[in-house]
């Protein structure tokens, strides 16, 4: 079935008891599947799998509004209502001190209770609507017993609305900081241009060392772009006009100029930011049980109060205590530290797609590390080289330098540093092969037909009447063991690898057979550090690689990695993960296509590098494996100071509401406006202890 989503904002969601009256409201509509909302960027996905049209858009607006929520881009809702909210309140007091006059007084408080009762009028209660359940009792008492409560039900209102404009301040800011750490620019008609504002059909000029962004094609220049972010394996394709340019791919060598044919939230980067906005979370259920148990609670106190007080009192101290018991601050405590912990780890290069993976976060038992591209980092280093012609080292290393930096592969990239020489050749032919590459230099007045490759570049040379006897330990010979290779005849060689399983690299000049080199995956910097401190949270870590197992078995016993699965599918992955999940909380690590079903199946998947490929609940932004444990450390963090906020936020409730109790039993006046500032102080102070957060 083909989805359609659709995205539109709600300026005044409150708390996460909104959602599911949101969901409720959405998922009545027969074309609607699945509905994402995030309270803080107010951002509503719906799933569809029908086309959307203007009158499926106008339907689903009405039934919004119809239950009390306003469709709009505005921002800055909370803040523009708190701004209008205190200008008549200001109005109404300096009206109230200098003329005192009661239908003023009235006037000025009705108009301030519809703004704030859109909801509540609608049927479509939240529970901070609660709290203006108190500042209506505050103005029926004003109306018939004492007209000083019609200003204090106006102060009520505006200190509610200050603190949702506080919330909406927030959220804001820390979204806005989760988009603003990927982006790119590019050159348009001689102006400098984010990528959000790049246009289908713009002829936009990338540079070299630029990530592309966008889909297009190549209309002038030529370079190589790596495509590593499409399959997970370093992979460099030469580009030049005609050829389809994808979005999230890096731009390496040249300077092109593309045709764009697709942006925005088509690529890959669109994708990343949606999934950034509607990741959601909500701890209303556990809330709503507690809103129950707070109407008994309120009923209780009425009935209680009702028997030593005059019921007016009464009424007063049970809406004082429903103000005060309402759990505003407990509906935010986890969101709101949700998302300033997500900011905090985006400052660190790390992106949360998914942000119900803190529920599993901290309780991590086995982490699957891919090899390729993850504990290794795609590049490469000499362990070794033997000459096996009488062509001597430094001609050899002049004609590998001058064929392999027109190559831009990595291995190309490792021997053209490695062969650095002050001389050079002269290329006058050069040809890629599937195998490696090959080539005419002109080197010293003298001609060399150049061969570089691997093992595939041997056995094509066999076919052509040569033969190479291969991957022979010098143990296993009694041949000499001064690391040259001894001659068999005219033809035939036998190479000696060491111990180690390194990659072979052959160089054949003129049909002969001139040098090996051995070369190593280089690992990632600190993976051995980073792996020791996940090992210290009693977290057991395996390899899973798709690579040999002798190849993973030396990079596992170089980081002390106990336990590897080598010579796996992605197939095979994803059914290793799904057996230890039976019993365990299982986290997979990966870069490339053939780890993302592994990463996908896990209860923490997490994506390395691949920032754009929308993969994973997590996002790792650069392959360096300390992340891992700053991740796994704030989210510990993130779950210790939620409870915190918690148990701070019942402590207060209760004893506030055991001071209201007692208080209406014995007679003490406790006003609504006293409560409301009590909640206030509640709710402040879980924001200051979210914003505080390190």
């Amino acid at each position: 079935m083909h989805k359609v989503f659709y995205t539109l904002k709600i300026a005044n969601i409150t708390c996460g008891s909104c959602i599911p009256k949101i969901q409720k409201c959405l998922r009545g509509l027969e074309y609607v599947n699945d509905v994402k909302i995030n309270i803080f960027t107010k951002e509503v996905q719906l799933e569809m799998h029908t086309l959307i049209d203007s009158a499926k858009i106008k339907h689903i607006k009405r039934a919004l509004n119809e239950n009390g929520f306003t469709v709009s881009d505005n921002k800055k809702y909370w803040r523009n209502t708190f701004y209008t909210l205190s200008m008549l309140y200001i109005i109404q007091t300096v009206i109230h001190k200098t003329l005192s006059i009661f239908w003023v007084d009235l006037v000025f408080s009705t108009i301030i209770e519809v703004l704030c009762s859109k909801r509540i009028l609608k049927g479509s209660m939240a529970f901070t609507d609660t709290v203006i359940l108190g500042s209506h009792a505050s103005f029926v008492l004003g109306c018939f017993y004492d007209e000083q409560n019609l200003q204090n039900s106006s102060l009520i209102l505006v200190m509610i609305v200050l603190g949702k404009f506080m919330l909406e301040t927030v959220g804001n800011r820390a979204s806005e900081c989760l988009r603003s750490g990927v982006t790119e620019r590019y050159m348009y008609n001689n102006k400098n241009l984010n990528y959000e504002e790049i246009k289908e059909g713009h002829v936009i000029v990338v540079e070299k060392e630029k990530h592309i962004l966008f889909d297009g094609i190549v209309m002038e220049g030529a370079s190589y772009v790596d495509e590593s972010s499409l399959t997970g394996e370093i992979k460099l394709k030469e580009k030049k006009k005609g050829d389809h340019i994808h979005s999230d791919t890096y731009n390496k060598t040249g300077r092109i100029i593309v045709h764009v044919r697709r942006v925005g939230e088509e690529t890959s980067l669109g994708k990343l930011l949606k999934q950034i906005d509607h990741s959601s979370v909500s701890n209303t259920n556990e809330i709503t049980g507690l809103f129950i148990f707070i109407i008994f609670v309120t009923i209780g106190s009425f009935m209680l109060c009702a028997l030593n007080t005059p019921l007016a009192q009464a009424i007063e101290t049970s809406l004082s205590l429903l103000i005060i018991a309402c759990p505003c601050a407990l509906n935010i405590s986890e969101p709101l530290t949700i998302l300033i912990g997500t900011k905090k780890l985006f400052d660190n290069s790390i992106v949360i797609r998914d942000l119900a993976v803190f529920e599993n976060l901290c309780d991590i038992g086995v982490l699957f590390i891919d090899k390729t591209g993850t504990l290794t980092d795609g590049t490469f280093i000499v362990k070794d080289f033997i000459n096996t012609s009488s062509l001597d080292i430094s001609t050899v290393k002049t004609l590998v330098h001058t064929l392999e930096r027109r190559s831009y592969h990595p291995i190309a990239s490792t021997l053209t540093e490695y062969c650095m020489v002050s001389a050079m050749g002269e290329v006058l032919k050069y040809e890629m092969m599937s195998n490696g590459i090959k080539g005419r230099v002109r080197y010293r007045n003298a001609h060399y037909d150049v061969q570089i490759g691997n093992d595939g570049l041997l056995s094509a040379n066999i076919k052509n009447g040569r033969c190479f006897e291969t991957n022979r330990s010098i143990k296993d010979e009694n041949y000499e063991t001064d690391n040259v290779p001894k001659r068999i005849n005219d033809k035939n060689y036998a190479l000696y690898t060491p111990d180690e399983d390194l990659i072979s690299v052959y160089v054949i000049v003129n049909d002969e057979l001139t040098c090996v080199f051995y070369l190593e995956d280089k690992i990632v910097n600190g993976a051995s550090s980073a792996l020791k401190l996940l090992n210290e949270q009693n977290i057991t870590t395996i390899m899973l690689t798709g690579d040999s197992y002798r190849n993973a078995m030396r990079i596992a016993h170089r980081l002390n990695i106990s336990k590897v699965y080598a010579n796996k599918t992605a197939i095979h992955k994803s059914n290793i993960i799904q057996n230890y999940r039976k019993g365990h909380v299982v986290g997979m690590v990966g870069d490339g296509i053939n780890d993302y079903s592994a990463i996908a199946h896990s209860n923490v998947g997490i994506s390395v590098g691949n920032v754009f490929s929308g993969i994973g609940h997590v996002s790792l932004l650069s392959k360096d494996l300390h992340l891992l444990y700053l991740l796994l450390v704030i989210g510990k963090r993130i779950k210790r100071r939620i409870t915190i906020n918690y148990t701070f936020s019942i402590i207060y409730n209760v004893a506030a509401l055991c001071a209201c109790i007692a208080g209406g039993y014995y007679g003490l006046v406790i006003t609504p406006g006293i409560s409301c500032i009590c909640m206030f102080l509640s709710s402040l102070t879980v924001v200051i202890s979210a914003l505080t957060f390190k």
